[in-house]
C-alpha cells in the first residue's frame, strides 16, 4: 500500500514535470516561428528592389512568393523531422531509465505528438506563405 502511495506521487510529479516541459516547449516555438517570419521579412525587404524590377517584369506576387518561401519552408521541415527524431529517441532513453525504477513508460512517442508536429508544419507554412505574399505585395 505504502508503495503504491510513492508511486502515485512520483507518478502524480513526473507529469507536472512534463507538462511544464511541454508549455516551456510551446514557448520557445511560438518564439522561432516569430523570428522564423522575421528572417523571411527581413530577406523580402532587402530584397525589394529586385522584387520591384521583377514586378515590373511581369512576374506575379504568387511566383515570387513560392521562390521566397520554398527554401524557407525546407529548412523548417529539416528542423522539424529532427525535432521528432529526437524526441523519439528520448522517449527510448526514458523508457529504458525508467524500467529501472518499476516505472513502465511506452517505449514510442505517442500519436498525438506526431499529430501535432504534423499541425505545427502546416500551420507554418500557411502563416509563412500568407505573410511573405502580403509582405511582397507591399514592396510591389
Amino acid at each position: 500500500q505504502n508503495e503504491k502511495l510513492k508511486t502515485s506521487k512520483l507518478k502524480s510529479i513526473m507529469n507536472i514535470v512534463f507538462e511544464t516541459c511541454g508549455l516551456v516547449g510551446l514557448f520557445v516555438l511560438v518564439l522561432s516561428c516569430m523570428l522564423l517570419m522575421m528572417y523571411l521579412k527581413l530577406i523580402i525587404v532587402e530584397s525589394a528592389n529586385k522584387l520591384t524590377l521583377l514586378g515590373i517584369l511581369g512576374y506575379k506576387p504568387s511566383v515570387l512568393q513560392k521562390q521566397f518561401t520554398q527554401k524557407t519552408l525546407r529548412s523548417f521541415f529539416k528542423m522539424l523531422l529532427i525535432a521528432v527524431l529526437v524526441a523519439c529517441f528520448a522517449q527510448i532513453i526514458l523508457f529504458i531509465y525508467f524500467k529501472k525504477y518499476a516505472l513502465i513508460i511506452s517505449p514510442w512517442p505517442s500519436w498525438q505528438m506526431l499529430v501535432v508536429a504534423v499541425l505545427i508544419a502546416i500551420g507554418v507554412s500557411c502563416i509563412l506563405r500568407k505573410s511573405a505574399l502580403k509582405i511582397i505585395e507591399q514592396t510591389m
